[in-house]
């Protein structure tokens, strides 16, 4: 009783650690944008990869079929192909999941009036701009239709520092935005042009008037700059 509970213990053990490693199938990951291994703070870092072959075919199909009557894989929703990457700090821990997306480099045929699809052969891009100096990672997964099928190898590296500002973000105040933890304190026009009933900023009858309601008020509440010339 015991040797068979021994080799019952024994098969559940290696059946269970075997059941966890899932072998998926590897991606190749190619840096698009400048150094492979450098990338600027705040600056783009492009990365894309080539579909598996199963993969491709599965989605010429949806891109060829009648347009009513679909088949394959559909590159352009989540729910069909799902393309994340993971972006991972070191020093910090700070993680970025970023969606990669279908990509598809085309030219403009100025004597056929139309678009000319050039064929990337790295259609599937992720872009990510760093916001800490210092060496990141980043690991790519795919999942058709729900289900991790691939994944690639961990990428690494390093961002050094630059003179760009950082994004732009809404200010706590919710008023204003800011950038690089200062206020951008929007400037311009802001008020409406003129116009007629149609919201035409012209009119087409000879005799209509422009509505021009907005501007009395604004020049009435507001005081203007004087002008002085030398």
């Amino acid at each position: 009783i015991m040797d068979k509970f021994g080799f019952l213990l024994i098969f559940f053990i290696v059946f269970s650690s075997s059941a966890q490693e899932i072998p998926f199938e590897r991606i190749d990951l190619k840096v698009l944008s400048g150094q492979s291994e450098k990338v600027a703070k705040y600056s783009k870092f492009e990365l894309g990869f080539a579909l598996p072959a199963d993969l491709k075919k599965a989605v010429d199909d949806y891109l060829h079929s009648p347009r009513f009557n679909r088949s394959g894989i559909n590159p352009f929703v989540s729910w069909d192909l799902d393309v994340t990457a993971t972006f991972s700090h070191r020093t910090t821990g700070i993680v970025h999941a970023v969606d990669g997306f279908y990509y598809r480099e085309m030219k403009r045929n100025i004597q056929g009036n139309n678009w000319i699809d050039e064929n990337s052969d790295y259609p599937i891009r992720i872009r990510f701009a760093p916001s800490q100096t210092g060496n990141w990672t980043v690991k790519v997964e795919v999942k058709v239709k729900g289900e991790k099928k691939y994944e690639s190898e961990v990428l690494t590296f390093t961002t050094t520092d630059s003179d760009k500002k950082g994004f732009v973000e809404v200010h706590e105040n919710g008023r204003y935005l800011k950038r690089g933890g200062k206020v951008i304190v929007p400037t311009g026009n802001n008020i409406p042009f003129p116009y007629v009933n149609n919201n035409l900023f012209y009119s087409k009858k000879k005799h209509e008037t422009l509505n021009v309601d907005a501007w009395a008020v604004s020049y009435t509440h507001l005081t203007l700059p004087t002008i002085c010339s030398v």
